[in-house]
C-alpha cells in the first residue's frame, strides 16, 4: 500500500475481503484504501464501490462504517445484538428452518464451504457452540423467520 501511496497515487485500492475485524479494518484505512466492500455483499454494491471509487470518492460496507464510527470515538461494541452482516442474518434464518450447510448453500446459491465460513463468523459473533444455540439466539431475538 505505501508504495503505492508514493509511487502511484492515481492507483486507488478497492479492498473485496471476508474479513472485517477491527484490525483489519484500521489497518487497511488507515494504508489508504478507497474502498472496503465484504464479500457477503450483494454484486450491485461491489460494482458500486469501484465506480465510486473511480469517480474519486470513497465506498464502504456499512459494517466497516460502523467500525471505523465506533472506533474513531472509543465506543465499545455494542454488545446486546452483535453485528451480523445481512447474509449472516440470512444464514441464522435458514439454521432456524433446520437446513444443513448443504441445503442453505442450495438456497442462497452459494458453496457450501461459504456457508462454513458464515457459521464459523456467526459462531464466534454471538458467543455460541452449536447450531442450536444458533437458533435459540435467534429465537430469542427475533431474528428466527
Amino acid at each position: 500500500m505505501a508504495y503505492l501511496r508514493e509511487d502511484c497515487p492515481h492507483v486507488k485500492v478497492v479492498m473485496l475481503t471476508a474479513y472485517d475485524d477491527d484490525t483489519y479494518v484500521h489497518g487497511l484505512v488507515a494504508a489508504g484504501v478507497a474502498g472496503y466492500v465484504l464479500k457477503d455483499e450483494i454484486e450491485e454494491a461491489v460494482v458500486r464501490a469501484i465506480r465510486t471509487v473511480m469517480q474519486g470518492d470513497t465506498w464502504f460496507s456499512r459494517t466497516v462504517v460502523d467500525k471505523l464510527a465506533r472506533l474513531a470515538t472509543g465506543e465499545a461494541p455494542f454488545t446486546e445484538r452483535p453485528a451480523l452482516t445481512d447474509r449472516e442474518l440470512e444464514v441464522v434464518q435458514l439454521v432456524t428452518q433446520g437446513l444443513s450447510n448443504k441445503e442453505i448453500g442450495e438456497a442462497l446459491l452459494v458453496k457450501e464451504r461459504t456457508v462454513e465460513f458464515h457459521m464459523s463468523n456467526i459462531l464466534k459473533k454471538l458467543g455460541v457452540a452449536s447450531r442450536v444455540e444458533v437458533a435459540v439466539w435467534a429465537k430469542e431475538h427475533g431474528v428466527a423467520s
